[in-house]
């Protein structure tokens, strides 16, 4: 814990911009369902509340995305697409 309060960095949370970057939430399409995503820092990470880890592979892939980009990602079952729809 020591370690981690000296290590601290504060993100703030940002809205808008042109691509994806740490702190952003957005909304990204898959066959045809959009979910919301807010890539957040691996302490903060909570899948199920559409919150992953910028170290994720899934997070780390959709940093530096841009509104209307599709982002391909290899998961177990294969690949899956995402379209960027929209930087909140």
């Amino acid at each position: 814990l020591e370690g981690m309060i000296l290590d601290v960095v504060i993100v703030e949370e940002t809205s808008g911009g042109h691509a994806i970057q740490l702190g952003a939430s957005f909304e990204a399409e898959q066959n045809g369902v959009t979910k919301i995503f807010q890539i957040v820092g691996a302490n903060e990470a909570h899948p199920f509340e559409g919150k992953i880890s910028n170290e994720s592979p899934i997070g780390n892939a959709f940093l530096g995305a841009k509104v209307g980009e599709t982002v391909e990602l290899t998961v177990p079952s294969g690949s899956v697409k995402y379209r960027i729809k929209k930087i909140l």
